[in-house]
């Protein structure tokens, strides 16, 4: 069965593509949100991505009058944003995102909820913060890997095709990308 949102999604971007401003608009409104948090996990700093939230979506006004809908939106629109952050780190070759002070925003809603007792929120919020420093050292495509397992909308052949790579190479990513982030948390542990 087709996905009515998909073939929804594919006439506004083929009106978007006619040069259609009320169709791009309503696209960006949908998709806006999930662009920016996806970069907002990746690169850890707002402004970076609030700039490649903008980026992406020029690529899909850019885009969109060649689109073919081999691929849902959404899929693409995550492609082109996690290739985007990787492009905007290998950039900016540093990762400014460790020094950041929104890196506790971006996953504030991981946390449980109702708050549990103050020392338990602590003991999470410092447990992630450990997950998160151990993450920063992996390889930018292991830790962009095990990024994409943790969405629970993606399927492993969406992560892959993301990533472009096959699935059997994104399986490899993701083993080298656990093996690497359980070294690191041992080391830290020592």
């Amino acid at each position: 069965a087709d996905d009515p949102a998909a073939s929804s999604d594919a006439a506004l971007v083929a009106q978007a593509g006619r040069g259609e401003d009320r169709a791009f608009n309503t696209l960006v409104r949908a998709y806006a949100g999930f662009v920016h948090t996806l970069a907002l996990r990746y690169l850890q700093n707002r402004a970076d991505a609030e700039e490649v939230a903008q980026a992406v979506f020029l690529a899909l006004w850019v885009a969109a009058p060649k689109w073919r809908p081999e691929a849902q939106l959404r899929t693409w629109l995550f492609k082109v944003t996690v290739n985007k952050c990787i492009d905007r780190a290998r950039r900016a070759r540093r990762w400014s995102w460790l020094r950041s002070g929104d890196m506790t925003a971006a996953f504030e809603a991981t946390l449980p909820d109702p708050t549990p007792p103050a020392s338990e929120a602590a003991e999470a919020a410092s447990e992630l913060a450990r997950v998160r420093r151990a993450m920063a050292k992996l390889a930018p495509r292991q830790r962009m890997a095990l990024m994409l397992v943790a969405e629970p909308e993606l399927s492993g052949k969406d992560a892959s095709a993301i990533m472009g790579v096959t699935p059997g190479a994104f399986e490899q990513l993701l083993v080298r990308g656990r093996k690497a982030l359980r070294k690191v948390l041992e080391m830290d542990d020592e």
